[in-house]
């Protein structure tokens, strides 16, 4: 399922889309390729430097290809390091 979406920025900065509620797949930022994801790890945050991100409007894309349903990207202000999923369930590490 291709996701499409936009929003809206004051400024930019670098920051992080959290994908563990996502399944497996690719995000795009207006039109750079973040990378891939995938819901077992091992990285559940995907970086978005601020040089791809634009004062005012801004286009996501993401290819998902395990969970049609999932429709909510959200930005956070740190990577998330210390939690691996496993068959779907986050798991935090020692």
């Amino acid at each position: 399922m291709l996701r499409r979406g936009s929003f809206t920025l004051d400024k930019t900065a670098d920051t992080y889309f959290d994908m563990r509620q996502w399944g497996k797949g690719c995000v795009w930022i207006n039109g750079h390729h973040l990378g891939r994801y995938w819901e077992i790890g091992p990285q559940q945050t995907l970086y978005v430097p601020a040089e791809w991100l634009k004062k005012g409007s801004n286009e996501v894309v993401v290819l998902e290809l395990l969970k049609p349903q999932q429709d909510k990207l959200t930005g956070v202000d740190k990577p998330i390091l210390d939690v691996v999923g496993t068959q779907g369930e986050a798991h935090k590490t020692n």
